[in-house]
C-alpha cells in the first residue's frame, strides 16, 4: 500500500538528511516523503532541498511558523496515500519497517494504526537504549486499544503508521495540544479502530539536548497541559478498562504519573541550570505525591537541584547536556520570558 511520510521540521539542520534517508532508503518503495519546514532558521529546509532529485520527495516552507501541532496538521493536510506516517525530523526507520506495516494493512482492515517499539541514539547514532521486543498482538477498538495504549507507555509517534480514512473520521491533532499530540489521537483512534503492535524493535529515537524536554519544562504551564493531557487519554478508558490496568483510583494514579513527569522536570532543569525551576517542581511532585517524603531517588535529586554548580554540573554530565544544548535552552527560556509563557514569569 502507498504510504505518504511527513515530516514536520523546525531547527534540525544536522539530523534531517540522516532521517529523510532512513525513509527513501525503505525496501517498501510505494511511498511519497513530504517535509514540512516550519520557518526553520538554521539551513534545515535547505539541506533537505539537497534530497530533492529522488521525484518521492518534495520539500515544503511555511511562510510562518506555525507551532508543533498546527504544523503536525498541516502534514495530515498534505498526505495523499492511503496510509500516513508522521515522522520526528531527528528520528530514524529501519529498512524494512514500512513494507512490514503495509502488509499488516493489506491483511486487517479494521485496522486503524500500526505501531512497534523502539531503540534510543544519541545524536551520533550510537545506541542508548537498544528496546525490548515484544510478541506482536492485535487490540480490538475500544477499551481494549486503548488500555494498550497506556499499558506499557505510549508508542512512539514516529514508528505510527495510521490509516487515511481513520485520521478523516477523528479528526486531526488538538491544536491546544501544544506538546505531545500524538497522546491524544492515539488514544482517540483506540477507541474507533483495531490496533496493531508489531512488537519488533523498528525504529530509532534520537535522545539529544533540547528534545528531551527542555523546551517542555521551562513553559509555566507544562504540568498543567500534561495533566489535561492525561486526563483526556485516560478519560476513555471505562472503569473495567482501569481495574484491568490496576487502577482503582484514576485521580490517584495520575497525580503519581504528573508527580514523576515533575521529577523529570526537576533533573533536567537542574542539568540546564534553571535551578529555581527545579526547585518549584520537586515542590509540585511533593505536593501531587506526599509519599515522596520516603523516596530515596527524590532527596537525591532535591540534594542535587540545591547543590549549586557542582549538582548541575551533575545533572548536566549523567543526562549527557553539552554546553551548546545548555545555550540552545537559555536562548528558548528568553523567548518564553519574552512571550510571559516562561516558569520564571510565574
Amino acid at each position: 500500500m502507498h504510504i505518504s511520510v511527513m515530516i514536520p521540521a523546525y531547527n534540525r539542520r544536522g539530523f534531517i538528511e540522516r532521517t529523510i534517508l532512513s525513509v527513501l532508503t525503505q525496501s517498501h518503495s510505494d511511498i511519497d516523503v513530504v517535509l514540512v519546514d516550519d520557518g526553520s532558521s538554521d539551513g534545515t529546509a535547505e539541506v533537505a532541498e539537497t534530497l530533492t532529485g529522488d521525484a518521492r520527495f518534495t520539500v515544503v516552507r511555511n511562510p510562518k511558523n506555525l507551532g508543533l501541532t498546527a504544523n503536525w496538521n498541516k502534514c495530515l493536510d498534505l498526505a495523499t496515500g492511503p496510509l500516513v506516517q508522521v515522522m520526528q525530523s531527528d528520528d530514524l526507520i529501519d529498512t524494512e519497517y514500512l513494507d512490514i506495516v503495509s502488509e499488516v494493512f493489506e491483511t486487517h482492515p479494521d485496522v486503524g494504526f500500526v505501531a512497534a517499539n523502539c531503540r534510543a541514539i544519541d545524536a551520533e547514532d550510537r545506541v542508548l537504549v537498544s528496546g525490548e521486543p515484544t510478541p506482536p498482538q492485535l487490540f480490538k477498538k475500544g477499551a481494549a486499544a486503548v488500555a494498550a495504549i497506556l499499558r506499557g507507555g505510549y508508542p512512539h509517534v514516529s514508528n505510527i503508521v495510521m490509516r487515511k480514512t481513520a485520521l478523516d473520521e477523528v479528526g486531526g491533532f488538538n491544536p491546544a495540544d501544544w506538546f505531545a499530540p500524538d497522546l491524544n489521537m492515539d488514544t482517540k483512534l483506540a477507541l474507533a479502530y483495531d490496533f496493531y503492535h508489531l512488537g519488533g524493535v523498528y525504529s530509532s529515537f534520537r535522545k539529544h539536548g533540547t528534545n528531551s524536554g527542555v523546551t517542555e519544562f521551562l513553559r509555566a504551564d507544562y504540568l498543567e497541559t500534561y495533566a489535561r493531557l492525561l486526563r483526556t487519554a485516560w478519560g476513555r478508558l471505562p472503569p473495567e478498562g482501569l481495574a484491568s490496568l490496576g487502577v482503582p483510583n484514576l485521580d490517584d494514579h495520575l497525580n503519581g504519573e504528573i508527580a514523576r513527569m515533575a521529577l523529570a522536570a526537576a533533573a533536567w532543569t537542574t542539568a540546564y541550570g534553571f535551578r529555581a525551576d527545579a526547585r518549584l517542581y520537586l515542590k509540585q511532585a511533593l505536593t501531587l505525591d506526599p509519599n515522596l517524603r520516603t523516596s530515596v531517588s527524590y532527596w537525591r535529586l532535591v540534594a542535587v537541584a540545591f547543590g549549586g554548580r557542582l549538582g548541575a554540573r551533575a545533572a548536566r554530565t549523567r543526562l549527557r547536556v553539552t554546553d551548546a544544548d545548555v545555550e540552545r535552552a537559555r536562548s528558548i527560556e528568553r523567548d518564553l520570558s519574552r512571550r510571559g509563557l516562561s516558569l520564571s514569569c510565574r
